[in-house]
């Protein structure tokens, strides 16, 4: 399958994407919950005082908007223009040559995102808490088998695990995945996401569920790594492209609807990791969507790091404050806690 004679295809990160399906996984156990009700503020969320078990960031206040809404208060009057400051000093700039995956390529993926929360509604007797600790875990190895016009098209993917813990008052559950353990092809054609086992087989209507969560984006336009700049990046200078591919990207594997507060992508110097040379990537990304009726708040930063020769990752870790808003049999739930997601590619 190709375009051309094309046999490459652009060099997906696939980061902003694995983030919104793994919160799915993690905080709705894969069940479906009433609509939540309507979040009062687009706020970032506050800060969690309990840092027994996942890094936490300060919280920061910005304004919050969709892609339809604007919150922001209204643009003050300018000041009088001041006199014109010197030239800036030129800047250490770094380098990112980015190159597509040829087809074949495999790579292995290691992914844990983990949030705890602490949950409070009224109750009869009073207000009620409820603490709540979810990790989901993915190990995959995904292999290209085909591309068509420059984007991913058809893949080979082994899961090697793929499973959620939940911890809820003390009560821990294991939940593994009807995909762990599996290994699939699947293909994104007119009609849709084409999806089969290993030995040609059509999945089961579970498996078939899953994977058409984690692959919804297949075939579809992929933006981070056409923002990729072509000239030499300055240091400790955020590079708006990037950060408007991260939250587009962000926005094509979401189910419902998205909002950002600050997103920002900055270079900040580079780092010798899993035996390459890399640029690391200063992130901060405030996102709020609705899924599974639930809404959320992220705030979270970190930092990614790409292979300096051909913008291939090879890790990411992002942490911060996370509030949920759901209703659950009628009653209205508040979640206030922290997340952390990381990330660990390798290239067999």
């Amino acid at each position: 399958m190709g375009d051309d004679g094309s046999r490459h295809v652009r060099v997906s990160l696939a980061i902003p994407l694995m983030l919104a399906s793994m919160v799915v996984a993690v905080a709705c156990g894969g069940g479906r919950a009433k609509p939540a009700v309507e979040a009062k503020s687009w706020e970032p969320p506050d800060s969690y005082d309990d840092k027994s078990t996942l890094p936490s960031s300060s919280s920061t206040t910005s304004d919050w908007t969709t892609s339809t809404t604007s919150t922001s208060a209204p643009a003050a009057p300018e000041a009088p223009a001041a006199p014109e400051a010197p030239a800036e000093p030129v800047r250490a700039t770094v380098a990112l040559t980015a190159r597509p995956f040829p087809l074949g390529t495999k790579v292995e993926a290691t992914t844990h995102l983990g949030i705890q929360a602490l949950f409070t509604a009224d109750g009869p007797n009073g207000p009620v808490t409820v603490e709540d600790y979810g990790t989901v875990t993915d190990h995959r190895v995904v292999e290209l088998l085909g591309v068509l016009r420059g984007e991913t098209r058809k893949l080979r993917v082994s899961f090697q695990d793929r499973s959620t813990d939940h911890i809820v008052n003390g009560r821990e559950k294991h939940t593994v995945s009807p995909v762990s353990g599996k290994t699939y092809v699947l293909e994104a054609r007119e009609e849709g996401l084409a999806i089969l086992d290993d030995k040609g087989q059509d999945v089961s209507h579970a498996e078939g569920v899953a994977l058409s969560q984690l692959f919804r984006a297949l075939g579809t336009p992929e933006e981070v790594p056409r923002a990729i700049p072509r000239d030499p990046m300055p240091l400790r200078r955020p590079v708006p492209a990037l950060a408007e591919a991260l939250k587009r990207d962000f926005e094509r594997g979401a189910e419902g609807r998205v909002w950002f507060g600050k997103v920002s992508v900055t270079p900040t110097g580079t780092r010798p990791a899993a035996g390459v040379d890399c640029v690391v990537f200063a992130i901060v990304f405030q996102v709020g969507f609705e899924t599974e009726g639930r809404t959320f708040r992220m705030d979270t930063k970190g930092e990614m790091l790409l292979r300096s020769s051909d913008a291939w990752p090879v890790s990411l870790d992002l942490a911060g404050p996370v509030a949920v808003d759901l209703t659950e049999k009628g009653v209205p739930l508040h979640g206030l806690g922290k997340s952390r997601l990381t990330a660990i590619y390798s290239y067999p």
